[in-house]
């Protein structure tokens, strides 16, 4: 029989922020297609958005992008988190909230600065999903060869 983890919780509550934080991301792009008045199914680089200065297409497309990224990282950041939990809930969800952390900077940088601007926050999230991996494949070899 298998059983969880005692702290796994943390685990869930970490991948759970995490699933909070990219509908955050998702609401500003809904509400920036609001005000730039750009409608489904325009992404940004469609005939709505030869409207926009050059000022309001970059503001829309950081946004969009910010979001997008986010989605794109996602199955892999709660995956990692959620496997690697599984042998050490504790460091798994320190580097969930270590990613979470980098997303905010990520976002926060790439709105105020463009994509130059995401370069902290693509290294802090990045360098936590590849310890949440690392503990993972640790674990995993702990448990299936070392016993």
């Amino acid at each position: 029989m298998f059983s969880l983890p005692d702290d796994y919780a943390w685990v869930l509550l970490t991948v759970s922020t995490m699933s909070a934080q990219c509908l955050i991301a998702g609401m500003s792009v809904f509400k920036a297609r609001d005000k730039y008045n750009i409608k489904y199914p325009d992404m940004g680089s469609g005939r709505l958005s030869t409207k926009l200065s050059d000022t309001e297409w970059s503001q829309f497309n950081s946004l969009n992008r910010i979001h997008l990224n986010y989605v794109e990282q996602l199955c892999p950041a709660t995956i990692t988190t959620l496997f690697s939990g599984l042998f050490y809930p504790i460091p798994s969800s320190i580097f969930g909230a270590v990613y979470i952390f980098g997303r905010y900077l990520y976002g926060k940088g790439y709105s105020k600065n463009g994509p130059n601007g995401r370069i902290n926050g693509m290294i802090t999230f990045n360098s936590a999903l590849t310890m949440n991996l690392m503990v993972f494949c640790f674990g995993f070899y702990k448990n299936m060869y070392l016993k």
